[in-house]
């Protein structure tokens, strides 16, 4: 199987999410997977286990990873252990599983206690999406971007924050990521709108998060705005 046989989308490195990981993990897990590449930021001797739904992108997975296991999260959670991973990946998952609570609540369970998660999702808040709906009346689901049809679930900074924290995760890093081009004047009214709303301008949500310890409250919205700005 050569790779021009796996869509494109699964063969992205997103090195700018690489940028989130701290230190130098040794045991990752990465959910949706695609063809693996995002295992070529991190050293050779990491241990990387992937899970992937899509069969094409799992076989060239197996070629990099220590583990790929094929299927939804959901399916093969039990074969992976707990309690274990230096490192969870989750970009561009979460808002296409059916339950996100739940995923983010079994993570959870898979991170060592000293771990941290990075995870990326669609900016719903975004200038595009809310020219469309709010100006033109548009609320339109299409074959990719921030309103693809294969998203179950659409969220914005704040209740994303929201959903990680009541599902067990403190959130140490949370911005705005890929900055959409506008031409001179609308990219100076949206400069203006920034003030109120950082994240207008892109189309995606970047995050670092850790396990609460248990003794740990949950963090308030605005202390979390407070770090995450």
């Amino acid at each position: 199987m050569n790779p021009q046989e796996v869509p494109r989308y699964y063969l992205h490195a997103r090195q700018e999410m690489a940028e989130l990981i701290l230190g130098y993990p040794k045991r990752v897990l990465e959910i949706g997977c695609g063809a693996g590449r995002f295992r070529t930021n991190l050293n050779d001797d990491v241990e990387y286990w992937g899970v992937e739904p899509n069969p094409c992108a799992a076989a060239q997975a197996r070629r990099l990873l220590t583990h790929a296991l094929e299927g939804c999260y959901e399916d093969v959670s039990k074969d992976i252990p707990d309690h274990y991973f230096d490192l969870i990946v989750c970009n561009d998952v979460i808002e296409h599983t059916r339950d996100p609570r739940g995923l983010l609540r079994d993570l959870r369970n898979k991170i060592a206690s000293d771990g941290s998660m990075i995870v990326s999702i669609p900016n719903l808040r975004n200038a595009l999406t809310l020219y469309d709906l709010l100006i033109k009346g548009e609320f339109q689901y299409v074959d990719s971007g921030v309103l693809d049809y294969t998203h179950f679930h659409l969220f914005t900074k704040k209740s994303f924050i929201r959903m990680a924290e009541q599902c067990g995760w403190t959130i140490e890093l949370c911005r705005p990521m890929h900055p959409q081009p506008f031409k001179l004047f609308k990219n100076i009214l949206l400069s203006c709108f920034k003030l109120l709303i950082p994240e207008i301008k892109c189309i995606q949500i970047a995050a670092r998060l850790r396990p609460q310890e248990l003794r740990e409250s949950s963090l308030s919205l605005s202390d979390a705005g407070s770090v995450t700005n």
